[in-house]
């Protein structure tokens, strides 16, 4: 029991707004980390709102984990928006507040190349034909190196005359070159006589 006119004493906690990733960007050959703070870790659920019937959900490494892996299928939609939902982490006197946010994540296909002719076949006397490469997939302008068999850069762009016989190939990376992989194409230049 407590005499009359005692002081009172407040306390006043701010509890942090829970983050999400920004959008991020995602292909089948280069997984983008989507994530969350400030959840409780047993209440997390993400789950994606574009196709209505939850089909790209199975592009997560998880749906109840705040830092699930998005890896696209070989031709996915242009864009996927991603919900994450959850109880904010805060005192027990708080009560519970729930929390929403969306995330979208921009996907594109793997860059895949080839090369033309291969094999590039010629007379010695005779000048060798052109190589083409020709590329599709990958994120923004591509960009294209050609290498003898001793990794020594011979060339560039989408075109590119041998001087001799011999093993070679052809590097294509995109704007997101190292952290997504480029494609490598060997090739063979054969001389007869």
């Amino acid at each position: 029991c407590k005499p009359g006119n005692n002081p009172n004493t407040y306390a006043i906690e701010a509890i942090p707004t829970p983050q999400v990733s920004p959008p991020i960007m995602a292909s089948q050959t280069c997984p983008g980390q989507l994530w969350v703070q400030g959840l409780d870790p047993a209440t997390i659920q993400w789950h994606e709102i574009t196709s209505g019937t939850g089909a790209y959900d199975a592009f997560l490494s998880c749906t109840n984990c705040a830092n699930p892996l998005v890896t696209p299928s070989a031709n996915p939609p242009a864009y996927v928006d991603y919900v994450v939902c959850g109880t904010v982490q805060a005192p027990a006197c708080s009560g519970i507040i729930d929390f929403c946010d969306t995330v979208r994540v921009t996907m594109f296909s793997p860059i895949q190349a080839s090369v033309n002719p291969n094999p590039v076949i010629f007379c010695q006397g005779n000048t060798p034909p052109d190589v083409f490469v020709s590329a599709t997939g990958g994120w923004g302008n591509l960009t294209y190196t050609w290498y003898n068999n001793n990794g020594q850069q011979v060339g560039s762009g989408q075109q590119w005359t041998p001087s001799d016989a011999g093993d070679y190939y052809v590097v294509v990376m995109d704007q997101l070159y190292p952290s997504c992989p480029a494609d490598t194409v060997p090739f063979t230049v054969i001389s007869y006589s």
